[in-house]
């Protein structure tokens, strides 16, 4: 499975990218990200979750598993704790697993 997250906006409006091939990750590590995607039913998703706040940060997850694709744009008002937690997790594993 390959995930992509770009984070950006929020007041400071950074931005920020990161990609993430579980194939390349610890078994144990896996399988989390792939409970966590699950947990969110990440491909049931609608494409856009928006709570139109002002300076929220915007997420723009995609994942490719097989031959599906799924990406969803989002932010921090949208109070989806499993996907927020997907987001934070592959962002942390992203910067430590060395990329192909």
């Amino acid at each position: 499975m390959r995930i992509h997250v770009v984070q950006s906006g929020g007041i400071a409006g950074l931005r920020s990218e990161h990609e993430l091939d579980t194939d390349r990750l610890p078994d144990e590590s896996r399988q989390h990200i792939t409970q966590l995607v699950q947990g969110a039913a990440f491909f049931a998703l609608e494409p856009r979750r928006s709570s139109h706040l002002p300076d929220m940060i915007q997420y723009r997850v995609r994942i490719e598993e097989g031959d599906r694709s799924h990406e969803v744009l989002f932010d921090d008002g949208c109070d989806d704790p499993p996907l927020l937690e997907l987001v934070e997790r592959v962002a942390e594993l992203a910067r430590t697993v060395p990329r192909a």
